[in-house]
């Protein structure tokens, strides 16, 4: 797993604005209710494990990521609250979960199939560590959904860029539209689907902003990534970042983007 957008300290904190500001969308119909144990696969730095606990207070939480570093700062998020007694964090490795089976009634992924080179295997792995009956809710990207009408050679280019870069190192940016086969092919069953769509105008302008704020975070949070691989340079970067000002402020700008979340049960 390469991921797109880094470790560095900067992240944790877009990644802490990013739960924040999908956390309607994502946790409107997430329901661990009567659950006792859950597992996040790719827990990153416990952005959405912290939005889950404090859901639902009876819920015992374990978050596993590849990344020592995410772990590092995830168990720090929880030291200083009461969650911490409800919290539990393990390393992993590509495709191998250190779990034994049958041991949680609920999981939840979000964004991180995307950057999986073998994201069957993880699912395969999820269904080894859950209890029968236990729920799944796997909220992923579907990036060729995304529509701006004012978009400009710039940012077409950096966008191309972006999901080039992913492609290039194993992951898949629209693997929220192959989720329902995959979770069948594995063994899951009862599986539902539901597009999270944002599309916003001038009819709602403060959403508009948002919304293109975020993308533009979201983004430029691969922007080193990607001046490493040679994919993009700084002229591109400059003009990326100049044409999304114009954007943001031209009144007839439309977005659109719908990612998808599945609900399932082993």
């Amino acid at each position: 797993m390469s991921y797109l957008h880094g470790y560095k300290a900067e992240e944790h904190e877009r990644l802490e604005n990013q739960a924040n500001y999908l956390q309607e969308a994502i946790h409107e119909t997430v329901d661990f209710s009567n659950r006792k144990s859950l597992l996040e696969i790719g827990c990153g730095t416990g952005a959405q494990g912290r939005v889950i606990l404090e859901k639902f207070s009876e819920l015992k939480y374990t978050g596993i990521d590849i990344s020592t570093i995410q772990i590092n700062k995830a168990s720090k998020i929880f030291e200083s609250i009461e969650l911490k007694k409800r919290t539990s964090f393990k390393q992993i490795t590509q495709n191998k979960f250190p779990l034994e089976n049958n041991r949680f009634d609920s999981a939840f992924i979000c964004w991180v199939l995307e950057h999986a080179k073998n994201p069957t295997q993880v699912i395969k792995e999820t269904h080894r560590v859950l209890q029968k009956n236990a729920v799944l809710y796997v909220t992923e990207v579907y990036n060729r959904s995304f529509f701006l009408n004012t978009i400009t050679p710039s940012i077409l280019q950096y966008w191309n860029c972006y999901n080039e870069y992913q492609i290039n190192n194993g992951g898949n940016p629209n693997i929220g539209i192959e989720l329902g086969q995959i979770l069948s092919n594995c063994g899951f069953k009862n599986i539902s689907t539901k597009p999270l769509i944002i599309h916003v105008d001038k009819r709602n302008k403060k959403e508009r902003f948002e919304a293109l704020e975020y993308w533009r975070n979201l983004l430029l949070s691969a922007k080193q990534n990607l001046l490493t691989n040679n994919l993009i340079d700084q002229k591109l970067l400059a003009n990326f970042k100049s044409d999304y000002e114009e954007i943001m402020k031209n009144e007839e700008t439309i977005f659109f983007y719908s990612a998808i979340q599945m609900k399932c049960f082993k």
